[in-house]
């Protein structure tokens, strides 16, 4: 194996360690120009695995299962006018407890979003001007088509 690439591949491993025929790893390590300790690792990982390609990995385990997740989107699209510890609370009484933040998520990722309402005019009474009569009302949005107008939308408060 020329000095020049970085990775030894496993098969040269094996080759050279039939040929010393139990050879030290010290001296597997000088023909590679790696450490021992990667020479020790690589072989166990061959005994123990009959293969030296990394396992797959899971990632990060999830909070809500997916079936539970499309459940939760199934009932935001039949109401859409629920808030998200309306949700916490059913998900409480199935027994799995989540955060608000874990039930938006879960809503996110099934297309839906929501808004956090506004609760006060975007005019005041003391400036003089006319405060807006729906001002404070907001478009509740289930996809991309509008539903109507509400005070919670999906799931913020």
């Amino acid at each position: 194996m020329d000095k020049k690439s970085s990775k030894p591949s496993g098969a040269h491993f094996r080759g050279k360690k039939e040929e010393n025929q139990g050879g030290s790893y010290i001296a597997i390590s000088k023909q590679f120009t790696v450490s021992r300790t990667a020479v020790r690792c690589i072989i166990a990982k061959y005994k123990e695995t009959n293969s030296l390609r990394n396992k797959p990995g899971l990632g990060h385990k999830r909070k809500v299962s997916r079936t539970l997740e499309r459940n939760i989107v199934t009932d935001v699209s039949k109401e859409p006018w629920t808030f998200a510890k309306m949700i916490v609370a059913n998900l409480a009484s199935s027994v799995v407890d989540v955060s608000r933040n874990t039930a938006v998520t879960a809503l996110h990722r099934g297309g839906l979003q929501g808004h956090r309402p506004r609760r006060t005019p975007s005019q005041k009474k003391g400036t003089g001007l006319q405060p807006q009569e729906h001002s404070w009302e907001h478009h509740c949005f289930v996809g991309c088509s509008r539903i109507g107008k509400s005070f919670c939308s999906l799931c913020l408060l």
